[in-house]
């Protein structure tokens, strides 16, 4: 009974360095999987973290661009004097003051050049023109 013990005693120490070494060669492959797994999520968030503060800083940019071109189209609006209420004043003023008389000087020269009358020097043409009856 003593050698069966005995054996039964090395069976079982050597059944469990077997497994002990499978389990640690287990465990190895399952660690060097969870290592290149936790390898490409690092790089994905690395590369991620990236685009987000580019994504930022383009976003930062626009914004101030768009800032400046809105400042800059006031400062415009301001020295142009496009503001439509400040033109219905001066108008208004204009209107109510008598000694003030508007004249159009745009439209005979701009029919001038719709017309070509410039051409012709300031000679009138006369064309007749015969009609005849069509049965």
């Amino acid at each position: 009974m003593m050698r069966d013990t005995i054996a039964q005693t090395r069976f079982e120490n050597v059944f469990k360095l077997s497994n002990d070494s499978l389990l640690a060669r287990g465990n190895t492959l399952q660690s060097d999987e969870d290592s290149m797994k936790l390898n490409e999520l690092m790089e994905l968030y690395t590369n991620l973290q990236s685009r987000v503060l580019a994504l930022e800083k383009t976003k930062t940019t626009q914004a101030l661009e768009i800032t400046s071109l809105k400042e800059g189209s006031r400062s415009l609006r301001r020295s142009k004097g496009d503001d439509a209420s400040k033109q219905e004043r001066k108008i208004h003023d204009i209107d109510v003051n008598k000694d003030i008389t508007l004249v159009n000087d745009q439209d005979d020269a701009d029919d001038a050049k719709m017309f070509d009358v410039s051409d012709l020097h300031g000679e009138e043409v006369f064309v007749e023109k015969e009609l005849t009856d069509k049965e």
